[in-house]
Formats: C-alpha cells, structure tokens, sequence
C-alpha cells in the first residue's frame, strides 16, 4: 500500500504550517520501510488529479487529507469510484467538521499516524450536488455564504480558527438572509425564497453548529 499525504499549505487559516506537518509525518515513517510520499497542493482542486494519477499506478492507496473538510472534500472528489483508494482525514484545518462526527475526541485521534496507517477502512456514503461530491454537508444559502467567508476573518490573528465562523455568521446576517433559487432532487423541485438547504450526510459544520443530529455517513441515506 502506498500512504500519500495531500497537504493544503493554507489549512486553518494560518500559512507556513507545512514544515511541522511534514516533519511529523516522516518521523513515523522515515525507516518504516511503508511506502509513503508527501504532496503539497498548489491551488484547489489539485488533489483530484494528483490522487486519480497514482490511483493508476498503485493496488493499493491510501490518501490523507492533510487540512481541513474542503481538503478532504478534494480528496473525496479525486478517490471516488476507485476501488483501490481509501480516504482518512488529518484534521488540521479551521473547522474538522466531519471528523467531529465521530466523537469529541475524534479530532485528537485522527492524528495519531501510527493508528491511523494501521486502521480499518470503512465504506461511507457521499452527496452528489450536480458534478461534485460531499462527504459532509452540502448547503446552499446563508450557512453556504458564511462558510465561503470564513477565511477573510479565521486568518486575523486577533478572531483565529474556528472563531472565524461566528465573526463570518455576524456579517452575513447583516447583508441578509433570505434568497431567490431553484432547488431539484430527482422528481422533485421547488422555486422560491429560502434561507437556507441542507443535506446532511455527517453532523457538524460551520465551526459545530448541528443542523441534523441523526444524520449518519453509514446509513445508506
């Protein structure tokens, strides 16, 4: 098996992270005799094709997503409808959504590299919107805006991280919430004003907000 970790230089907001998130990688593996490598993204959407290339050479792929849930949502992208690529979160970005649907303590144990090279895979379900794919939540609406905006405000060193949420939250609100569109799923379709639409495959986003608690990425829904 080959372990391939993407890494987002930009992840959490904060750039020049890059150099501890490698160092901490190679100290696992360096004289492992695993097959590993470490790339890192030059731009969105980078992943997609760096994964679906080795995707073609190797048996066996394991990718880790080196940032937070739009890495790991690149990295979803590029492993989808291949057999032989598994996908695992390395939860170092501004939010970590997904992984927080697995416990409060999920965050901490995604990092742990000698479990995670040893750990099962386990399948999961995903969300199609149009031609791209969602592990989490895919939203359209209010929460879709605070969330394209979070990184204007998780960057400033005095708001940070996951504060960046709330800070984008307080301005959106201002510029109103309500939206004209059209929304189609299978037979159905409706056109109006929303504030917002969900679909919810995992839990938490948006820095831990919880729109649909008995959500599951297991269930087959």
């Amino acid at each position: 098996m080959k372990h391939l970790f993407i890494i987002n230089p930009a992840a959490g907001g904060v750039r020049g992270h890059t150099q501890q998130i490698e160092a901490a990688i190679r100290a696992v593996f360096d004289g492992s005799g695993e097959n590993y490598e470490l790339y890192t993204t030059a731009g969105p959407m980078d992943a997609v094709g760096k994964i679906a290339g080795d995707a073609e050479f190797c048996s066996a792929l394991r990718v880790y997503a080196c940032g937070g849930d739009g890495t790991l949502n690149e990295c979803v992208n590029g492993a989808f409808g291949r057999d032989n690529v598994e996908v695992c979160p390395y939860p170092v970005g501004t939010g970590n959504d997904f992984v927080k649907t697995f416990g409060k303590q999920a965050k901490e144990q995604f990092t742990v590299l000698p479990e995670l090279i040893r750990a099962r895979a386990y399948p999961t379900d995903v969300i199609r919107c149009n031609e791209r794919l969602g592990l989490n939540i895919c939203s359209v609406g209010i929460d879709a805006r605070i969330g394209g905006d979070v990184h204007k405000y998780s960057s400033i060193p005095v708001i940070g991280g996951a504060t960046g949420y709330v800070t984008s939250l307080a301005v959106n609100l201002f510029k109103g919430i309500n939206q004209h569109c059209t929304v189609r799923c299978g037979a159905f379709e409706y056109t109006g004003t929303l504030s917002l639409v969900c679909a919810c495959n995992g839990t938490p986003y948006g820095g831990g907000f919880n729109p649909v608690p008995e959500a599951s990425p297991a269930d087959g829904l």
